[in-house]
């Protein structure tokens, strides 16, 4: 199953950057889902709710002042997948006509298949993207324990000490559906993060893997595995997660997350 929708899935990316370089604002907006949404740690995101409202404010204008002629893909890869899901994490790089590189972008993509059409429906942007910045190795172990310590407040089912762990607008993103939280009051009384095994008997979880897989030094993208259990230990679930992470008045924070979760 993978592979099948693995290869949806990167088609759809592909489609992405083919109808981008072609400045039709209608085929661009036409190759995502929605609602649609792209998180970042410069500013508020915004949900888009169809491809009419998204086409209505493309503008080309500041990557042609840039000297963007094309974008091409450096790199694509499958990281999660399921039936109506795929997390996919991407690098492509901005190119003037004479081929000189401008700049490189990594994004993780939600991408999704809503009545039988995949297409892209979140974008989790790594902005300011500089490996030789000082403090650039700090951040993998800082994002790390914001993951580690949200998974010790779910299961301690304590949402005040897991709420301080987010930044606002926080954004959960699945097919077809972007819930948002604007403060941790609000978090806490709309509180939707316990899994989907709940209902199965879920009692904890257990990180199986923490990944840190594009950052910055203002945003990372995490992948995440864990393994739910019951009362009495037994694994009754397991999940892969993108957790998007922000720095944002001097606090790392989950900005935004996808959930592909699998009852056993």
């Amino acid at each position: 199953m993978k592979n099948d929708v693995g290869i949806k899935a990167l088609e759809a990316m592909e489609r992405f950057i083919t109808t981008f370089n072609t400045r039709n604002a209608k085929d661009w907006s036409e190759s995502l889902q929605y609602p649609h949404v792209r998180p970042s740690a410069r500013r508020d995101p915004r949900i888009f709710q169809t491809a009419e409202e998204y086409e209505a404010g493309v503008n080309f204008d500041r990557p042609i002042r840039m000297g963007w002629d094309h974008s091409e893909w450096d790199s694509k890869e499958v990281l999660h997948a399921s039936n109506n899901k795929v997390h996919a994490a991407g690098q492509y790089t901005r190119y003037t006509a004479e081929g000189e590189k401008i700049m490189t972008n990594h994004v993780t993509y939600i991408v999704t298949r809503i009545n039988d059409n995949w297409g892209i429906q979140s974008r989790f942007g790594i902005d300011l993207f500089d490996e030789s910045t000082s403090n650039i190795d700090e951040v993998e172990s800082l994002v790390s324990k914001v993951i580690e310590d949200s998974v010790s407040a779910t299961n301690a089912r304590d949402c005040e000490n897991l709420a301080v762990l987010l930044n606002y607008p926080c954004l959960e993103v699945d097919t077809g559906v972007v819930n948002t939280w604007k403060s941790p009051q609000e978090f806490c009384k709309q509180h939707h993060w316990l899994p989907t095994s709940v209902d199965v008997g879920w009692h904890h979880c257990g990180l199986d893997l923490v990944k840190v897989i594009q950052k910055s030094t203002i945003a990372a993208n995490v992948a995440v595995e864990m393994s739910h259990y019951n009362a009495e230990n037994r694994i009754i679930a397991t999940s892969q997660a993108i957790y998007f992470l922000t720095f944002k008045e001097q606090h790392w924070g989950i900005q935004a997350r996808s959930t592909i979760e699998k009852i056993l």
